[in-house]
């Protein structure tokens, strides 16, 4: 039988977003591995997979606390009478570079929420 361990920095990271984020890892190694996913592999790259996922876990917490993403509603109009139906919001992480559309960063949010 073969064992391994995972040696992360769990500062300020809760069990919980550790599974979270365990879980998104394997799922997003599984997807990008397809046929040739195996324990194997999987073993030689889960340390830093999770590590990645961590890192990326904590610098999301960090936007949201520290509010660097702007939202803007974006009124959705009904074509028939001309009414505000309702809102989209619309958001920026003003910390991504260059304006990078926030899709990656609300995706993992929730995938690992």
């Amino acid at each position: 039988m073969e064992t391994g361990s995972i040696d992360i920095d769990r500062k300020g990271i809760s069990d919980t977003d550790l599974a979270n984020g365990l879980i998104y890892t394997i799922n997003r190694f599984r997807t990008a591995q397809g046929n040739a996913f195996n324990i194997k592999s999987l073993s030689t790259s889960l340390s830093n997979l999770v590590s990645e996922a961590v890192r990326s876990v904590q610098t999301f917490r960090q936007v949201v606390a520290t509010g660097s993403f702007d939202v803007a509603l974006q009124p959705i109009i009904d074509v028939h009478h001309g009414d505000i139906h309702h809102y989209e919001a619309l958001c920026r992480f003003t910390s991504s570079e260059g304006g990078d559309s926030p899709y990656q960063h609300i995706t993992f949010a929730e995938e690992t929420a």
